[in-house]
C-alpha cells in the first residue's frame, strides 16, 4: 500500500512537472526540464526541413527556438502563417549552440492559439 501511494504521488509530481506553463524569457531557468512554452512567434525560418519559430524576439536575440522536424513538419507546410500567432509547444528545454530550444517531433507538441 505504501508503494502505491508513493507511486502515485510520484506520477501526480510529474505531470505537475509536465504541465509548468511558463513564458519564452524563462526557457533558460527551465534547461533539462519539460514544459509549455505560451507566447508569440516572431520570426520563422523554414529550411525545407526543419520549420524554425523564434519566440522572445527576432533571431538572433529570440529568448527560444522551436525547431519542427520532418515528422511533424507535413502538419505545419505553411510556415509562412506562424509570424504574430499565439502558440504553446511542450517538451524538454535543451541548449542549442547556447540558447535554448525545444525540438517538436509530434504535431501533438504544438498548437496553434489563434
Amino acid at each position: 500500500m505504501k508503494r502505491l501511494i508513493a507511486a502515485t504521488l510520484l506520477l501526480g509530481m510529474t505531470a505537475a512537472q509536465a504541465e509548468t506553463l511558463i513564458a519564452p524569457s524563462q526557457a533558460r531557468r527551465h534547461v533539462g526540464q519539460q514544459v509549455t512554452v505560451r507566447g508569440s512567434v516572431d520570426g520563422v525560418h523554414d529550411t525545407r526541413k526543419v520549420i524554425y519559430l523564434y519566440m522572445g524576439g527576432r533571431a538572433p536575440r529570440n529568448a527560444l527556438s522551436i525547431a519542427i522536424y520532418p515528422a511533424a513538419v507535413q502538419d505545419f507546410n505553411n510556415s509562412v502563417e506562424f509570424p504574430g500567432k499565439s502558440v504553446e509547444v511542450s517538451g524538454v528545454v535543451r541548449l542549442q549552440n547556447g540558447k535554448p530550444q525545444i525540438d517538436v517531433n509530434t504535431p501533438h507538441q504544438i498548437f496553434v492559439k489563434d
